[in-house]
């Protein structure tokens, strides 16, 4: 959706966009857990978008918010041990948070057809801004995501 001339508002859904850690030690033992949570990711940007020549490719940067629904996850021991749970076991210390969100930061090189659809090529970095596990913050941890995105992919408008 073009917000004005040059510049578009772009959503989507991605489905189980995979985030996760490793190497979490916990303050009351030793032991070192990793985690991987699968998303339902719910990005909303405003892009504008600059034209490079007559090639019919564009440069687009953009900025926005992200809204993160969990729909899967998934606790390792991290020290290989081969023990694997998910993350509802109270003996690793309950769930994971079911939502996240944070800002997505990035670049498009878009080339763009007659009809709206489009070819991307993109790389991106989310700025997460909430603790992904639950008791995170009384125990004076921080277990935000920031990930770095590199993709191609083909978009059409539904519109």
């Amino acid at each position: 959706m073009h917000l004005f001339a040059n510049v578009d508002l772009v959503t989507g859904i991605l489905f189980l966009h995979q985030k996760g850690g490793r190497k979490i030690k916990t303050v009351d033992s030793d032991t070192i857990w990793g985690y991987r949570f699968g998303y339902m990711y719910i990005p909303l940007v405003v892009r504008p978008v600059f034209p490079l020549g007559e090639s019919g490719w564009n440069l687009g940067p953009f900025v926005g918010i992200y809204f993160g629904l969990n729909g899967s996850c998934k606790i390792k021991d991290a020290q290989y041990t081969g023990f694997s749970t998910t993350c509802s076991d109270d003996t690793v210390g309950g769930a994971g948070e079911s939502t996240d969100y944070g800002i997505p930061v990035g670049l498009d090189f878009i080339r763009k057809f007659e009809g709206g659809s489009q070819w991307l090529l993109y790389a991106r970095m989310d700025v997460g801004l909430a603790n992904v596990l639950q008791g995170a913050d009384d125990l004076g941890l921080t277990t935000v995501h920031r990930t770095i995105v590199i993709g191609f992919g083909f978009t059409y408008p539904l519109y």
